[in-house]
């Protein structure tokens, strides 16, 4: 190895001795990477052109192309980048690109794969797709973008789904579950992806959840493509109703492996993530510091995106692998019993009780450092059992809540992203040119998803599937609060869904408070207008602006606490009430209320709704 590496598998970078070089801006970078892309051939000044400028070109654009090849060379070395037939080429040597380091992972995993060696060539794929830093050739100019990273992304998802093939190989089919579904959200129309899914529900004994991943990805097929599934879904279909006996788990393919050894169970990081910078600065420090770390906020904020990110970047740090659960509204005894087989635990050996598996939780674990990432917990209660006992292993949870019981742990909330961060997530799904295009309507529609990262990739991805839709009449569509909710829903993405989970979360005071709260007046409001519209005093308010605060429905204002709620929490709330109120209010249009119960003179209330839905 040389000491200097290119990156394009993510934002285009070059390190010396692994330290950043600086490049002169986007134009740079584009011809960089342009030129690491064709692997040492000469690349035509044509070409880059085209990459720098599409269609429309500068009259000096051979002259600039010219000047960051210079710039190139004084960066890299005169050496570095040689002069051909009217282009240029870059030398590399071996091992020094991350996109070559890729393709030799690849063909190690495929080797291993046809000599039958099935744990190596998981282990070299998941190498693979780790070299993944975020969207290919980030940082590069939109033509490039569109031109080059769908060719990247076609690599990784075709190694990422080798990589799970060869773990259901292995008998891992409930370690990829968690990781599957969210592909196939991602990628509704892949059918490989559906059909290891449904496999892996298969052979985990949850065949009618495995059926209802057919019927969803037939519907999707139907209504988008007008199609139906090819042979593979529908034969596995077919073989998941009779019982056919080769899909089960056989004695060469156990249902579990004696021992994975070194367990790496982390899901390839999402690809789209932006921003984030300083929440994940802090992440990593509080992990780092050996805290108990939690990730909290309301749903679609990509807290799971963010923890699997800090998880992969930390992954040195903990030589002894990183374990992953989904652990939602599970008991933990069955969580544990997952965490114990996935260390090597056979099935007939688990201990029966809760209390017997967190204690060999923790003798499996002591002397080890591992990374714990346990994703979307509801509760303390939850979590504790599933603490290692050494101070060696790191913890990262992500949840809804704060999870403010568990002692001494470092809590980080998520809330949705900066404009700037929302307009390039946006860009990147629905491509970076038509946002570049309509830089006030892609604002405009940023901020009518609450610069919620969900809300906004399904935004880019309807943008995406209809390409002779503007940025404008989408953000048109989403004009009418009432109707916005209705729009927001792209395949199985669905924000109403996230905010139902989020509502479903709550005990049934806050539910009405939130509902309350939804039907004050636009803008921030006081705790005393709460109370007086659900008529009980301003401290019992405080308590109920404070709770939902903490699970990331509401939004303090100001350090004299006043209030906001979302537009989409607000309008998700506002159709569960069913219909609006007035907040109490002094006659000269004052927030009245100091406790208010009774009326007081000067005071006059409409009452919400006891009851919604």
């Amino acid at each position: 190895m040389t000491g200097v590496d290119f990156g394009v598998l993510g934002p285009i970078e070059v390190l010396r001795e692994g330290r950043p070089v600086r490049l002169a801006g986007a134009r740079q970078r584009t011809v960089l990477a342009t030129l690491l892309l064709a692997g040492g051939r000469v690349v035509p000044v044509a070409r880059m052109v085209r990459l720098l400028w599409g269609e429309s070109p500068p009259p000096t654009a051979r002259t600039q192309v010219r000047k960051q090849v210079a710039g190139l060379r004084a960066v890299l070395g005169a050496d570095r980048v040689r002069s051909g037939p009217d282009g240029y080429a870059v030398r590399l040597e071996p091992g020094e690109l991350d996109l070559d380091r890729f393709h030799e992972q690849v063909r190690r995993a495929r080797a291993a794969r046809d000599a039958g060696r099935g744990v190596e060539a998981a282990a070299a794929l998941r190498a693979a797709t780790a070299l993944w830093r975020g969207p290919a050739l980030a940082g590069g100019s939109p033509e490039l973008v569109d031109t080059e990273a769908p060719h990247l992304e076609e690599l990784r998802l075709a190694a990422v789904t080798e990589r799970i093939a060869a773990d259901l190989d292995l008998g891992r089919h409930g370690q990829v579950i968690g990781e599957l579904t969210r592909l196939v959200r991602r990628y509704p129309l892949r059918e490989r992806l559906r059909a290891q899914l449904m496999l892996a529900l298969h052979r985990s004994g949850r065949t009618a959840d495995g059926l209802a991943v057919y019927r969803e990805g037939r519907a999707a097929l139907s209504a988008q493509l007008g199609v139906e599934p090819g042979d593979e879904l529908r034969e596995l279909h077919r073989g998941m109703l009779t019982g056919d006996a080769s899909l089960a788990p056989t004695p060469d393919r156990p249902a579990e492996p004696p021992s994975c050894g070194r367990p790496a169970e982390l899901p390839a990081p999402e690809p789209d993530l932006v921003g984030r910078t300083t929440e994940s600065d802090a992440v990593r420090a509080s992990l780092t510091a050996g805290r108990v770390t939690v990730v909290h906020g309301r749903g679609g904020t990509g807290k799971t995106a963010l923890a699997v990110r800090v998880a992969h970047a930390l992954s040195g740090d903990f030589p002894d692998g990183q374990l992953f659960v989904d652990v939602g509204e599970r008991d933990p005894a069955d969580v544990l019993g997952r965490l114990l087989r996935a260390l090597g635990c056979a099935p007939t050996a688990l201990p029966a009780t809760l209390e017997e598996r967190a204690a060999r939780y923790r003798t499996l674990l002591d002397g080890r450092r591992l990374l714990v990432v346990l994703d979307d917990a509801h509760a303390e209660a939850q979590v504790a059992p599933l603490l290692p006992g050494s101070a060696a292993c790191g913890v990262l949870v992500t949840s809804r809540g704060r999870l403010g019981v568990l002692s001494g742990a470092a809590r980080h909330r998520l809330g949705p992203l900066p404009a700037p961060d929302a307009v390039e997530l946006l860009a990147r799904v629905a491509g970076p040119g038509r946002v570049a295009a309509e830089p006030a309507a892609a604002a405009t529609l940023v901020a009518r998803c609450g610069h919620l990262p969900l809300a906004v990739r399904i935004a880019g991805v309807r943008l995406a599937a209809r390409p002779g839709w503007t940025v404008a009449r989408l953000a048109r569509r989403l004009d009418d609060p009432d109707r916005r909710l209705d729009e927001l829903v792209a395949a199985h993405l669905d924000v109403r869904a996230v905010l139902a989970r989020d509502h479903a979360a709550l005990d049934e005071p806050l539910r009405h408070a939130l509902r309350v709260a939804a039907l004050l007046p636009d803008g921030p409001f006081a705790p005393a207008q709460l109370a007086c519209a659900l008529g009980v005093r301003v401290d019992r308010a405080e308590d109920l602006a404070a709770a939902l605060t903490e699970a990331g429905l509401l939004d303090q204002v100001g350090a004299t606490p006043t209030f906001r709620l979302d537009a989409l929490v607000r309008a998700d709330a506002r159709r569960r009430a069913g219909r609006r109120v007035s907040a109490c209010v002094t006659r000269d249009g004052r927030p009245g209320g100091d406790d208010a119960a009774p009326a007081r003179p000067g005071l006059t209330r409409r009452w919400c709704p006891s009851s919604a839905n």
